[in-house]
């Protein structure tokens, strides 16, 4: 088993626990991840949609494929959930082979008051190796910690995921990613924000926020994925905008003192970017496919 230290990841975008965990693992095994993010180009219009329109959650969010199942379909990882009491967890952590590792599932309790996690879901996967009796890697905060055999057997809370690396990306995995992509820009048309449906935005600003959380991290993946193919860094300046804008709807939803119009300002501006990010998008896939 190879040593993992999440901070040293350095294109992990994952939207949950679970896949923050999987990215880490294989970019610290020399793992390029980048040709995962095939499927995460959604765009805006549809989060919004999802979000606001059909009243979505994000714990339930599931329009972007999660990693780790495009990695077992790959057959590039096996990840299997198991239901057991902590005796059994114990040796599963003992007996690890080479390439296998384990995610425990943690009491909501302990991630709150002793990792400081602040996620949209009750169930929090955190990396556990033996190493000096047991070791606890959480993703976000970053935080490596070792606990006694005592309290793995408070936390844990009863389920816990096997993971094994199988392989690297073959060509044929990358390629079959490429033509496969679930949403690709260049077939993408441009549209621009004018809430045609009436909706208080003020009133959905928790919603408005969790869409832009999922909107920033796509962006990121994007990023990294198009990046296999040709410069991407002209997008840094557009997704800072997004950390912005990602702040401005935290703040208001915390003090709820911004009319809609504001609000709706602010969208026009997110889909502004998202309609710059698509044109050079779409610009440099039509030139590589000529």
């Amino acid at each position: 088993m190879s040593d993992i230290n999440i901070s040293t990841a350095k294109q992990v975008y994952g939207l949950s626990c679970v896949e923050n965990q999987v990215l880490t693992i294989m970019e610290n095994n020399g793992i390029n991840i980048s040709p995962v993010y095939a499927h995460s180009g959604i765009p805006l219009k549809d989060l919004f949609v999802y979000f606001i329109e059909n009243n979505g959650s994000y714990e339930n969010f599931d329009i972007i494929p999660r990693v780790q199942d495009t990695l077992k379909e790959l057959g590039i990882i096996t990840l299997s959930l198991n239901k057991s009491n902590v005796a059994k967890l114990k040796k599963s952590i003992f007996d690890t082979q080479k390439d296998e590792y384990i995610l425990a599932k943690i009491a909501p309790e302990y991630v709150k008051k002793n990792l400081f996690a602040r996620g949209w879901r009750n169930d929090h996967f955190v990396l556990i190796t033996n190493e000096d009796g047991y070791r606890l890697t959480n993703d976000i905060p970053k935080i490596t910690k070792n606990i006694s055999e005592d309290e793995l057997s408070e936390i844990y809370a009863g389920e816990y995921f096997k993971l094994k690396i199988i392989k690297n990306f073959t060509q044929n995995d990358i390629k079959f990613l490429w033509e496969n992509r679930m949403f690709k820009p260049e077939n993408e048309v441009e549209y621009n924000f004018i809430n045609e449906n009436q909706i208080n935005l003020l009133d959905n600003i928790e919603k408005l926020r969790n869409m832009t959380v999922v909107y920033k991290v796509s962006r990121c993946r994007v990023k990294t994925y198009y990046s296999q193919y040709f410069d991407t860094a002209f997008m840094d300046e557009y997704i800072a905008e997004i950390e912005k804008i990602l702040a401005f709807l935290g703040y208001v939803s915390i003090r709820k003192n911004a009319d809609d119009k504001k609000i709706f300002e602010t969208l026009q501006q997110l889909f502004d970017i998202h309609n710059i990010l698509i044109k050079y998008l779409k610009e440099n896939i039509n030139e590589r496919k000529n």
